[in-house]
């Protein structure tokens, strides 16, 4: 893996990232990834965690007795708390690979990696805030926060199935079981409230 001091741009670092590289071995190679594994396309994985993340905070803050504006807070800075550890995590993974000095460069490629995850919330958060602003109820919020989530879900795992296996039934498959994931937090908090 590249350290962090080098000077890799940052579609080649986040290629790299995602494939099992055999050292030495240059990218072009048998073992580059598919074109949608590559920083040009987005960090996907990230995405689908963010939306799982955020359907996940939403769901179990609206079991409590939260206003609007704390569940806003709160996953607005559940969110951020996340991406600050995968990022601080992969720097320190990256530094433990090859302990040279770090450079600005290469923390941004990483935390640009992984802001999908962050970007996964923006239509929750803005669900949320709807409800901050008095255009709809805290119920109503929760609903259509939940339900960005599960659409997000169900479309990037109809983009990746497409894009990995190239036929519609897998797609289809892919999105539902993505899909499922979020399904299953809306039950789970169901039973719960």
């Amino acid at each position: 893996m590249p350290r962090l001091g080098s000077e890799e741009p940052a579609t080649e670092w986040a290629i790299r990232r995602t494939t099992k590289n055999t050292p030495g071995m240059p990218l072009g190679s048998e073992a580059q990834p598919s074109s949608w594994r590559g920083g040009t396309n987005g960090n996907f994985a990230a995405a689908v965690y963010g939306s799982i993340l955020a359907a996940g905070v939403v769901a179990s803050l609206d079991v409590g007795h939260v206003s609007s504006g704390g569940m806003t807070i709160a996953l607005a800075g559940s969110l951020l708390v996340f991406w600050l550890a995968h990022v601080w995590s992969e720097a320190i993974a990256d530094r433990m690979q090859d302990p040279q000095p770090y450079s600005w460069r290469r923390v941004r490629a990483v935390a640009a990696w992984h802001w999908p995850m962050v970007q996964a919330a923006a239509g929750p958060l803005a669900a949320l805030l709807l409800a901050d602003l008095g255009v709809w109820s805290l119920a109503t919020a929760v609903t259509v926060a939940l339900a960005i989530s599960v659409a997000q879900l169900v479309g990037w795992g109809v983009t990746v199935g497409r894009r990995t296996f190239g036929s519609w039934p897998a797609a289809l498959l892919s999105g539902a079981v993505d899909g499922l994931l979020g399904v299953v937090l809306i039950v789970l908090k169901t039973l719960v409230h």
